[in-house]
């Protein structure tokens, strides 16, 4: 995601910069907290009401466009308690969005970086939001830990060639152990690691109703799209595909960003 992060963020930040009236835009307040020992270099921002902090004052309203306006993921439920499972939750801004949606949905979320996983303590529990599970770890093959490349942003990994500026160890755990109940939302924002757990997803797609999963394509790895589509086509889900690449020639041109060549979303809801 952080490929869009720039593009997005100047057409935002020109938006802020017209708005007299703070209260017409939802990010008026961009002060960083200072004077508290546990939350140094936080940026605190007014969400509908809420505050919410994040180590990244660019990210908030990127991720506010996505998940708030364009509802990237909304779903449909007959339940009023709906499950959600969200893999790679960053600061919480698409807990906040199916709480406000879903009130009573029962929430277990997933994040191994450091510093976003202090913000989405802080951002779940300083709004008081009931039945979210949040887990500090990465969902991978084995529970237990491995080496994460980080950058405070939406770009953590455990494919360490991104060579973001972090290096550390965190928590993993196995995602399938979360799916032998019925699931209405399964959310995978994982940064390479999707492909690893695969075999997870699609042991347990018969208790999934709708599902999310961004897919990242590394320049030294084989590609391997199809065996997602294969996975849902076999399962006898739909899907929808949209990549967040606009690149001029890109028959002509190499576009790699973070040593990736292709970043795409797919949302699929089973028939």
């Amino acid at each position: 995601m952080l490929n869009l992060f720039n593009k997005v963020y100047k057409k935002l930040k020109k938006t802020l910069l017209k708005v007299e009236n703070k209260d017409e835009f939802p990010f008026g307040n961009f002060n960083q907290i200072k004077g508290k020992d546990h939350f140094p270099n936080f940026y605190s921002f007014n969400l509908e009401g809420k505050t919410i902090i994040s180590p990244n004052e660019k990210m908030v309203p990127i991720l506010y466009n996505h998940i708030f306006e364009k509802e990237i993921y909304k779903f449909k439920s007959k339940n009023n308690r709906p499950k959600i499972i969200d893999c790679g939750s960053n600061i919480g801004m698409a807990v906040l969005y199916w709480k406000k949606i879903f009130p009573n949905a029962e929430i277990v979320a997933f994040e191994p970086s450091k510093m976003n996983f202090k913000a989405l303590k802080f951002n779940i529990e300083n709004n008081l939001f009931e039945n979210v599970n949040l887990v500090n770890a990465a969902v991978s093959t084995k529970s237990g830990k491995q080496e994460f490349t980080d950058n405070d942003a939406a770009s953590g990994s455990l494919f360490l060639e991104k060579a973001l500026h972090k290096k550390y160890e965190v928590n993993t755990v196995r995602l399938d152990i979360f799916l032998k109940e019925e699931i209405d939302f399964l959310k995978i924002d994982i940064e390479g690691e999707e492909i690893n757990i695969l075999d997870q997803i699609e042991n347990n797609l018969l208790n999934i109703n709708n599902l999310f999963i961004e897919y990242h394509s590394f320049i030294n790895r084989p590609q391997k799209l199809s065996l997602f589509l294969a996975a849902l086509e076999k399962a006898n889900f739909r899907y929808y595909i949209e990549g967040e690449y606009t690149n001029k020639a890109p028959l002509f041109n190499d576009h790699i960003k973070l040593q990736q060549d292709l970043q795409v979303a797919i949302w699929a809801k089973k028939y």
